[in-house]
C-alpha cells in the first residue's frame, strides 16, 4: 500500500510540475447591432420552424391561421391571444398539467428572439405549466418583431437585467424549432417528443 500511494504520489507531483499557468477567460465581445428580422427567419427556419411576418397585428395573425392546416383541424385550441374564435384560455395554475394533454394547438407569446440560432425566449406570465408547450401537437409563438436580440449574449443580458430574476419565475426557457431527435441511426425526425411543428408569428 505505501509504494502504490508513493507512485501515485509521484505521478500527481510530476504533473502539478508541468501544469501551464492559468490563463484568463477571453472578453466577450460586444453586442452588435439589434439583428435583423430576416436573420431570425432563416435561423428559424434552419431550426425546423415556420416563421413569418405578419401585417394587421392579431387581425392578421387571425387570418393566418384561416388558412393554417392544423388550426383548421383542431379539435381543442389553447391560446393566450385574445380574440381567436374557437380557442380557450390556459386554466389557472391549480390545474394539473395532465389536462392539457388532448391539446392540438397552443397559441403562446414569446417575449423575444434570438437571430443567432432562431430561439425563442418564454416566461410563465401567460400559460400556467410548461406542459402546454410540451403537449400541444403543434405550437404557434407569437412575438413582437421589433424583439428580435443578436445573440445569446445579448439574449442572456437582457435576461440578466430584467426586474424579475429567472429564479424568481416558475420556470422560464428557450425554445428552437419542433422538437427533434437524431439519435437513431443520426437521421434527423422532427416532432419526435413534442408539438410536431412550431409557426413563429412575428407581428
Amino acid at each position: 500500500m505505501t509504494k502504490r500511494r508513493s507512485s501515485r504520489r509521484r505521478v500527481l507531483d510530476a504533473l502539478r510540475a508541468v501544469r501551464p499557468a492559468p490563463t484568463p477567460l477571453p472578453e466577450l465581445p460586444p453586442a452588435g447591432p439589434p439583428a435583423g428580422v430576416a436573420a431570425f427567419l432563416d435561423a428559424a427556419e434552419r431550426a425546423g420552424a415556420v416563421a413569418e411576418v405578419l401585417a394587421g397585428g392579431e387581425a392578421g395573425l387571425r387570418a393566418r391561421l384561416a388558412a393554417y392546416a392544423p388550426w383548421v383541424t383542431a379539435r381543442r385550441v389553447v391560446s393566450v391571444v385574445p380574440g381567436l374564435p374557437g380557442a380557450e384560455t390556459p386554466g389557472g395554475a391549480s390545474d394539473h398539467p395532465h389536462t392539457f394533454a388532448d391539446v392540438d394547438v397552443a397559441v403562446v407569446r414569446a417575449e423575444f428572439g434570438v437571430a443567432e440560432n432562431g430561439a425563442l425566449w418564454f416566461g410563465a406570465e401567460d400559460v400556467p405549466h410548461r406542459a402546454v408547450y410540451l403537449l400541444a401537437q403543434h405550437l404557434i409563438a407569437v412575438v413582437p418583431a421589433e424583439e428580435i436580440v443578436a445573440d445569446l449574449h445579448a439574449a442572456y443580458e437582457r435576461i440578466g437585467s430584467a426586474e424579475e430574476s429567472v429564479a424568481a419565475q416558475s420556470w422560464r426557457g428557450f425554445i428552437a424549432g419542433p422538437s427533434k431527435t437524431a439519435d437513431i441511426e443520426q437521421a434527423l425526425v422532427i416532432g419526435a417528443h413534442g408539438p410536431r411543428s412550431l409557426l413563429i408569428c412575428l407581428v
